[in-house]
């Protein structure tokens, strides 16, 4: 299992979005037999399950990334898909999630975001692949951009990331 997650500030009158911060981490999960399941999804190994993060070191990177930039707002391509797992996360681990309004981003129900990655104006992320975490949010995020008319600035994480 990953996650990933994209800190960005929105400023509709300047019709610009700019990146500020993001993080991206497998997550180690309790029964390991499961870990074959995420390679025919994601290309994630069993070896790199069990060497992953532990669920509540995740939960810490995720709360320090929250405490840093203070947001309120979560947004996801299909966020009763998402918060299901960051609620999932959060429980077993025992760890207080902090209280964040979720924003779906798909343009329509059951959108593909394969469907709509071509139109990404931003070059760097047009290029990113599907189907991790990190990658995902990048793109729901510049498919946002693209159809808001917004402008996307990436290079406060293009450095680590892109």
């Amino acid at each position: 299992m990953s996650i990933g997650m994209l800190v960005a500030d929105i400023d509709l009158e300047a019709r610009r979005i700019e990146c500020r911060d993001c993080m991206d981490s497998l997550i180690r999960i309790p029964d390991p037999s499961m870990a074959e399941d995420t390679f025919f999804v994601h290309g994630i190994t069993p070896e790199q399950v069990a060497a992953a993060p532990a669920p509540e070191e995740v939960c810490r990177k995720f709360l320090t990334l929250h405490s840093n930039h203070s947001f309120t707002f979560a947004g996801a391509w299909n966020h009763k898909f998402d918060r299901y797992f960051v609620d999932k996360l959060f429980k077993q681990t025992g760890v207080r999630q902090p209280g964040l309004s979720w924003i779906e981003m798909q343009p329509k129900p059951y959108a593909k975001l394969d469907h709509y990655a071509d139109s990404i104006q931003c070059e760097k992320i047009r290029a990113l692949p599907g189907h991790n975490a990190l990658n995902d949010c990048f793109r729901a995020l510049g498919v946002y951009a693209t159809m808001g008319g917004l402008e996307m600035d990436v290079s406060k994480v293009s450095a680590r990331w892109l």
